[in-house]
């Protein structure tokens, strides 16, 4: 209770000045950028995601939209069509671990095992994605991100040949809404010294700076902080308002079994297709940034 209070209290204090906060934060990227690049990813790793991915991929395909799926190994294993149908529309899987430390599988946290654990769960999810789909992943997520993801896993990524991570929250780096290359001596930064795998930041709440703008905080935190009837829409648009404001780039991460029947999550897509706002997958941003 007093937890939950506290969280109360601090949303209240935050939300009047984070825009301001964000406004300044991205105002100091140096994007050459002509117009903002959209993403949007799902982490598809708890019991009831795998359920409702069906509905979710009719829900994308209804608006043309691609997207990124972070899967795990474990699942694929059990459910290979549902998983092969994501590639068969045109969507990109990432790597998200074989067992996802910490979850249903996997009691340990995957900034706990030691290198060699890490390296297996990376590998064996590759073995599985070349004997299932014969597809080899370019992009790859931390289990749980945030918090526990760390400079140690740039070097096996940099030696496995990844383009691009997934894992940090923006406002943590000093990215500014860019994509960047993380420094070796400091992942939350670039300096003359980086890992040659592009990181990609994820949005933060544009009314609270500090969470993720992910369906943890809008729909299950304690209290759920965008679950009223509208709010959710409301809060995307502003995240997109400010990436488009400063040609920054949105990647943008959700759990499918909070959004794929949800009203306020399909009003986002067709705010996103009515103003015309191209929506690319994870790879391919990567790419085009390579390629800038």
């Amino acid at each position: 209770m007093q937890i939950n209070l506290l969280r109360k209290f601090a949303r209240k204090v935050i939300k009047p000045i984070s825009p301001i906060m964000l406004n300044n934060y991205f105002s100091k990227n140096q994007s050459k950028l002509k117009e903002s690049i959209f993403s949007i990813s799902f982490d598809c790793d708890m019991p009831p995601d795998m359920g409702v991915l069906p509905n979710l991929l009719e829900l994308l395909n209804s608006y043309n939209i691609k997207s990124s799926f972070a899967c795990i190994g474990k699942w694929i294993e059990k459910y290979p069509r549902i998983h092969r149908k994501i590639l068969d529309d045109g969507h990109e899987i990432i790597n998200h671990t074989y067992s996802h430390p910490n979850s249903v599988f996997n009691n340990n946290f995957f900034n706990k095992i030691t290198q060699k654990e890490q390296n297996r769960e990376i590998v064996k999810f590759e073995e599985l994605c070349k004997k299932y789909f014969d597809y080899k992943p370019v992009g790859f997520r931390t289990p749980h991100l945030g918090n526990l993801h760390g400079q140690f896993v740039y070097p096996l990524l940099e030696e496995l040949g990844y383009l691009y991570s997934s894992s940090t929250m923006l406002t943590r780096t000093k990215s500014y809404g860019l994509p960047y290359y993380p420094s070796k001596t400091n992942f939350l930064e670039s300096s003359n010294q980086n890992y040659s795998v592009l990181e990609l930041p994820l949005m933060v709440c544009p009314e609270h700076y500090f969470p993720l703008f992910d369906s943890w905080h809008c729909f299950r935190s304690n209290p759920p902080a965008h679950a009223k009837s509208g709010d959710f829409v409301d809060v995307f648009k502003k995240a997109v308002k400010i990436i488009k404001k400063h040609n920054a780039v949105g990647t943008f991460y959700f759990d499918p079994a909070d959004v794929a029947n949800c009203k306020s999550f399909e009003d986002s897509l067709e705010f996103l297709c009515e103003n015309k706002i191209k929506v690319k997958t994870c790879e391919e941003v990567a790419k085009s940034w390579v390629k800038k």
